[in-house]
């Protein structure tokens, strides 16, 4: 059983990996911007949010279920990602600004070493709640197939957009305000 799910993880791991190469080729040839395609990676989706407990990196837990009738944002991420790297600064703005009007925004980091994942967060700065998915449990459940992804959560619990590739902090915006309203 426990060879089973070790090889599960690496099967895992390593579609991880090429997702977010892949990612990282199309963001090169054609980078992700508004102006350009402004439904790039998006996907309109109305389905019941799958509930987590994510150990965070402070210590602290998050579990989805405690913000029940708030904004959600869940932000797939790695450290090794380039284009998770490059929207995170989008994600940071974006907490800053909204967090005092009920956004709740927390980033799972998905195959990453704990030591690259804290750098690489005390260097961009994030202080929005984040925790490793260690097992790969959470990004299973949300269907998470590249990197970085974003998940769009309603008040009443659904997900209601998925974003997958880089996303610009105008569009970011946006779709947050939307849910807000």
């Amino acid at each position: 059983m426990e060879l089973g799910r070790l090889r599960l993880g690496f099967l895992l791991q390593g579609l991880a990996i090429l997702g977010g190469l892949v990612l990282v080729v199309v963001s090169v040839v054609q980078p992700p911007t508004v102006t350009s395609s402004p439904r790039l990676g998006e996907q309109k989706v109305r389905e019941p949010a799958p509930d987590f407990t994510l150990s965070l990196f402070d210590g602290g837990q998050f579990r989805l279920g405690n913000y029940h009738g708030q904004v959600v944002v869940i932000n797939f991420w790695g450290s090794w990602c380039p284009p998770c790297r490059a929207e995170m600064p989008a994600l940071q703005k974006v907490w800053e600004t909204y967090q005092s009007q009920g956004l709740v925004l927390v980033g799972v980091n998905v195959q990453d070493t704990e030591a690259a994942a804290r750098a690489f967060l005390r260097e961009a700065g994030v202080t929005f709640p984040t925790g490793p998915d260690s097992d790969g449990t959470i990004t299973t459940a949300y269907r998470v197939v590249g990197f970085p992804t974003t998940v769009f959560i309603n008040r009443q619990g659904q997900v209601v957009r998925r974003w997958t590739g880089a996303i610009t902090q105008e569009r970011l915006t946006m779709l947050v305000e939307d849910l807000l309203r």
